[in-house]
């Protein structure tokens, strides 16, 4: 295991206090369970829209266009959604 050093503030402090206490585990522990956290929430926010694009052209809607404009549409729908999808743009 390594050591890590790191600077947090009052606020911070209180927190991991009042976990440790709470839960009567180490500040170690809080810290690496607070960390495992964190990861699995960014992760499955960075996943999210990657685990559409997986899905595109699994279904048959009975539309025709849909396979070749997969991208586009599925662009268009996340980004009414999350409002970052460079595909809305484009028509």
């Amino acid at each position: 295991m390594s050591r890590v050093n790191a600077r947090i503030d009052e606020h911070t402090e209180a927190r991991i206090a009042w976990l440790t206490e709470a839960t009567g585990q180490s500040v170690s522990h809080v810290v690496r369970e607070g960390v495992a956290l964190y990861h699995a929430q960014v992760q499955a926010r960075q996943a999210g829209p990657r685990r559409l694009l997986a899905l595109a052209g699994q279904g048959d809607s009975g539309r025709e266009d849909i396979a070749s404009d997969t991208k586009r549409f599925l662009g268009v729908g996340l980004d009414a959604k999350l409002g970052t999808h460079p595909a809305a743009s484009q028509g």
